[in-house]
């Protein structure tokens, strides 16, 4: 696997099955039935599932609160435990589950298409095909993901959001290898990268596009975004933040390599002695602060057959966000 050296094991968590399953039977369901991932759309509700779990579970999230807010380790992976016999009833109460403690640790923004505190992502083999069809590249479960930042769009601003969350619900392969995460502070000749690149702010990307689609191998439309952008900032307390997102188009009215001297400086990143690990795994959410270094993972592989859905996972991005370029 690309990033098979690992050396350190992310800060992990498993939550108590008691305690959940009490969260499960007397706050997600209502007239004895389960809460659709849709409720979350109302506040209200949203305000209400996660205060009833912080303080179902307030010991263990206060140690993880302490792990993500660490610009030094930055990373936490938390294990939902299963609650239901039924696989439906299950998938969708780890699923509210992870919605709930998501939002106790951060203030997620909106889906702009259906206003959820996450996005759902699944990827299948028709749908791997359709967006290779579409020469859609590095977007499916089996294309190498290499180390960056998340970005988040809000109308014509452009930031770096101060944490993400990843929960996949479910992921249909043998091999599903391991989630990297490197803290910026830990990066060595970070000086010198960020003073050959410095911080001005009219360097050039263009976003990895943004896929929608109804169901199976569908695409209904695709949305592709150019950014102009500062790779590096400061943060408050005089830390780095760094954009890195996307296929970097350059930077016009210079004729100095900017390229080549960001290549070198992912290259750091990538062959960084130091880094943390997460095997990525169902059930699995994987918290960051994403304003506070890179994140990277193994490709899928030998998906299990019988299985039309090779992989779903909901994505939370905070509402707080570090502003760095705008939408061209």
């Amino acid at each position: 696997m690309l990033h098979s050296k690992a050396h350190a094991e992310a800060p992990s968590f498993t939550l108590d099955q008691e305690k959940v399953s009490r969260f499960c039977h007397d706050v997600l369901e209502v007239g004895g039935e389960l809460r659709s991932l849709g409720d979350t759309k109302d506040a209200s509700v949203l305000e209400h599932l996660s205060r009833e779990l912080r303080t179902s579970l307030s010991d263990t999230l206060v140690q993880i609160e302490a792990r993500i807010a660490d610009k030094a380790c930055g990373i936490a992976a938390i294990d939902i435990p299963p609650i239901y016999e039924d696989l439906t009833d299950d998938a969708i109460a780890g699923a509210l589950t992870s919605i709930a403690l998501t939002t106790v640790l951060f203030e997620p923004s909106k889906d702009v298409e259906n206003l959820t505190p996450f996005t759902m992502f699944s990827a299948s083999y028709e749908s791997n095909k359709a967006l290779n069809d579409a020469g859609l590249l590095n977007i499916s479960p089996t294309d190498i993901l290499d180390f960056h930042s998340d970005g988040l769009i809000r109308g014509t601003s452009l930031g770096v959001p101060r944490y993400i969350a990843i929960y996949n619900t479910f992921i249909n392969y043998r091999k599903c290898g391991s989630f990297y995460w490197v803290p910026t502070s830990s990066i060595e000749n970070l000086s010198e990268h960020v003073e050959r690149i410095g911080f001005d702010d009219d360097f050039t990307f263009d976003l990895t596009p943004a896929i929608y689609g109804e169901s199976g191998s569908r695409i209904d439309h695709v949305v592709e975004r150019k950014v102009r952008t500062a790779i590096f900032s400061k943060d408050a307390d005089g830390s780095i933040i760094t954009f890195m997102n996307g296929k970097f188009a350059g930077k016009e009215g210079t004729g100095t390599d900017y390229a080549d001297r960001l290549k070198t400086f992912q290259t750091a990143i990538a062959r960084n002695p130091f880094r943390y690990a997460a095997p990525q795994k169902s059930r699995r959410l994987i918290v960051l602060n994403n304003s506070s270094g890179f994140h990277a993972r193994d490709i899928f592989e030998e998906a299990i057959p019988g299985h039309e859905e090779t992989r779903n996972y909901l994505r939370s991005v905070s509402k707080e966000a570090v502003n760095t370029g705008y939408v061209m």
